[in-house]
């Protein structure tokens, strides 16, 4: 679904790559879930430190940011263009709000004609805000399922312990009962 989403904000907001990030609750570094573009299979095993860089300010704050020309802001995280040959020249970076926390960030990069306006961050906003519910439901669908497998483990171990125990108790007695009619 969130890749479909993705999908559909490139094509709207007329971008070269976008790229939806998590924040991983251990360490508090944003971890690319999906990106696109023509980097997005080179970008998919970096992390991005805590608070480093445009996406993680916007972890940090909240508030969505564009940068207008990447070269002119200290932010810009430079480390991943280097690494994947991508030149990032601008960016909208907004965050991933769940229930008044912060769990990620959503950015699209490199505006193909003009610049980045505010009805462009007003849309990545209201997308950004059906992502994070979809990647509460994802979490919660799979808890559900985990729970499940876990009751019906439970109930399977509790069957065999069961017929065990009816086995071996009837087994027993009867050939007790059978040593004491043989005596």
């Amino acid at each position: 679904v969130l890749t479909n989403v993705m999908e559909q904000v490139e094509e709207m907001l007329a971008v070269e790559a976008g790229s939806l990030l998590l924040t991983d609750p251990a360490t508090g570094d944003l971890v690319f879930q999906i990106a696109l573009g023509e980097k997005a299979a080179e970008v998919k095993p970096f992390r991005v430190p805590k608070g480093q860089g445009i996406a993680g300010q916007v972890a940090q704050t909240g508030q969505p940011i564009v940068v207008e020309d990447v070269g002119m802001d200290r932010r810009h995280f430079k480390v991943l263009d280097e690494k994947t040959q991508f030149q990032t020249r601008n960016i909208l970076c907004v965050p991933l709000i769940l229930h008044d926390q912060i769990v990620g960030v959503l950015q699209v990069l490199n505006k193909k004609a003009g610049k980045f306006t505010q009805s462009d961050v007003d849309l990545l906003n209201s997308i950004a805000s059906y992502a994070a519910i979809a990647i509460e439901n994802a979490r919660l669908y799979q808890s559900l399922e985990e729970e499940h497998n876990r009751t019906i483990e439970a109930e399977l171990e509790a069957r065999n312990n069961l017929a065990r125990d009816l086995h071996d108790g009837p087994t027993q007695l009867v050939a007790a009962i059978l040593m004491n009619l043989d005596f």
